[in-house]
């Protein structure tokens, strides 16, 4: 839910454009990454380091 918040905030706060952009992308990304984590938590498959590591990468 926090990517989906990071690449929707731009319409609720004004920025300028490249902000915009880079907060569709970074947040499609991390909301696309941890709901493939979720899907292999669901479905019984262990968590994929590598999704992790990328979703981990903004906060950093």
């Amino acid at each position: 839910m926090i990517g989906l918040w990071i690449a929707v905030s731009p319409a609720t706060y004004e920025t300028a454009a490249p902000t915009t952009r880079n907060n569709a992308l970074v947040g499609g990304a991390v909301f696309l990454l941890a709901g493939y984590n979720y899907y292999r938590i669901v479905t019984d498959h262990s968590n994929s380091t590598c999704a992790t590591s990328l979703v981990a990468l903004p906060a950093v």
